[in-house]
């Protein structure tokens, strides 16, 4: 009769064990399906680097950490001819500040940028801890080498650009805006301009061409009354030495000026300037090589003079709601490709 007994307990107790064996493999294979990792996987033959890890480990963001470069050069000039290179430049609304992130991998959507390179605390504090290796990972937001901790434009926009564009199979993000930043603080000679001088550098030396350069800023040296003349000037040559980095390559420049909050209003600078947008449409008609960006003014929710009542683009009154973000992304992808 004991040994009966003995039986019926193991046996209760492997039926037991059985359930929790099932139940964890269960949640295991939803959670590898919800990431979709059962058919993300690279292969080393893909791209021209080293990359951290077994080549069939399953993407969650995976790094490029050697940057010398692996393969003969039919695949390092096949990298170029079917990849999108954007350069992105300014102040928050070109970096990790929008309201929607965009974390889903995709395995032909990479971000470049240079680690550890600095950190800006305040408008114009920069903390500089100056490190610069080169590190390539799969897009997600908030993109690295930019600041804030929130969505961004350029993964939706890289999306488009694979999914409506033949010539185009691999994009490269390079976003180095700042929030908080005036024109000043990216003067060459400061760590803004040498970070970027440097990227650029870095890039080239593995034969990736830049295709394409946003600058999105304004909006702080409208709240810091910078002088029209000097913002000009400033602007100019910040323009002209990146042109001498990446001659014949574009520059598309933002008319971006919008500034509402509580702060605005209490220093009287509430709204749009619509002198600072005329200094930045000057830039435009000066420089050959610049080419008008996306007027980010007009999307706006009120009257320009009105604290925003309801945040419908601007989810904070400055930076853009989901909503935003992809009217944004229409018409960079409309000023970008046509």
């Amino acid at each position: 009769m004991t040994k009966l007994r003995y039986l019926l307990i193991n046996v209760k107790s492997l039926r037991i064990l059985f359930v929790v064996i099932i139940f964890i493999a269960t949640v295991m294979c939803v959670i590898i399906w919800k990431n979709g990792w059962h058919q993300k996987f690279i292969s080393a033959s893909d791209f021209p680097f080293e990359v951290l890890g077994d080549y069939q480990t399953p993407i969650t963001r995976v790094e490029i950490l050697n940057w010398d470069f692996q393969g003969d050069d039919a695949l390092q000039n096949n990298w170029n001819d079917s990849t999108w290179v954007l350069l992105v430049l300014g102040q928050s609304q070109a970096a990790n500040h929008a309201q929607k992130m965009h974390q889903e991998i995709h395995p032909q959507i990479w971000n470049f940028y240079l680690a550890d390179t600095f950190r800006i605390d305040t408008l114009n504090q920069i903390e500089t801890a100056y490190v610069s290796n080169p590190k390539m990972v799969m897009a997600q937001d908030p993109l690295k080498g930019a600041s804030g901790d929130f969505g961004s434009v350029w993964i939706p926009l890289a999306h488009r650009a694979i999914d409506s564009l033949e010539i185009i199979s691999r994009v490269i993000l390079v976003p180095l805006a700042q929030g908080g930043t005036v024109a000043r603080s990216w003067l060459p000679g400061g760590i803004l301009f040498e970070n970027t001088r440097r990227s650029i550098a870095e890039l080239k030396s593995k034969n990736i061409q830049i295709d394409q350069v946003i600058w999105h800023q304004g909006e702080s040296d409208f709240v810091e009354k910078t002088n029209l003349e000097t913002y000009y000037q400033q602007v100019r040559l910040i323009m002209v030495e990146l042109n001498m980095q990446l001659p014949e390559v574009p520059i598309y420049l933002a008319i971006s000026t919008y500034i509402n909050t509580e702060e605005a209003l209490m220093s009287k600078t509430p709204g749009v300037s619509l002198p600072l947008q005329q200094t930045q449409l000057r830039l435009i008609n000066d420089l050959p090589f610049l080419h008008k960006g996306v007027v980010s003014d007009s999307l706006v929710d009120v009257n320009l003079n009105q604290l925003p009542a309801l945040n419908v683009l601007r989810f904070d009154g400055i930076h853009f709601s989901e909503i935003g973000q992809d009217i944004l992304v229409n018409r960079w992808w409309s000023t970008l490709w046509n």
